[in-house]
């Protein structure tokens, strides 16, 4: 399963954001999450955006991997909101690579549950 074509665009995107900057960001971001793990965040005219802690961390990980400029992306919310849609598409692009029946699905599905 192949899914380098899924994740070098996201990779490119992280590479001019600011290391530093960009973790403090995220840190202030995960601080708002409430005890089940979801971050809302209001974004227009009365509409909220859910986040997962999960995401967020991952994000993080990546960006120490990766970021290597001076940009503040994540200084919007739609800045952030882009990236961790991102994460979210090459998740949803492994799953449709990986899982093709309902039994591959429960393997998918078992490690996570335990």
């Amino acid at each position: 399963m192949g899914i380098y074509d899924l994740y070098k665009p996201f990779r490119n995107q992280l590479r001019p954001l600011a290391l530093r900057l960009s973790l403090e960001r995220i840190w202030a971001c995960q601080r708002l999450a409430d005890v089940s793990g979801v971050v809302k965040i209001s974004v227009r005219q009365g509409q909220w955006f859910e986040l997962y802690v999960w995401e967020l961390q991952l994000l993080c990980r990546e960006i120490l991997l990766h970021a290597d400029s001076r940009d503040d992306t994540l200084f919007s919310v739609d800045g952030l909101l882009e990236l961790v849609n991102h994460v979210r598409r090459i998740d949803q692009g492994i799953s449709e690579r990986s899982v093709t029946s309902s039994e591959s699905a429960m393997s998918a599905l078992h490690p996570l549950i335990h």
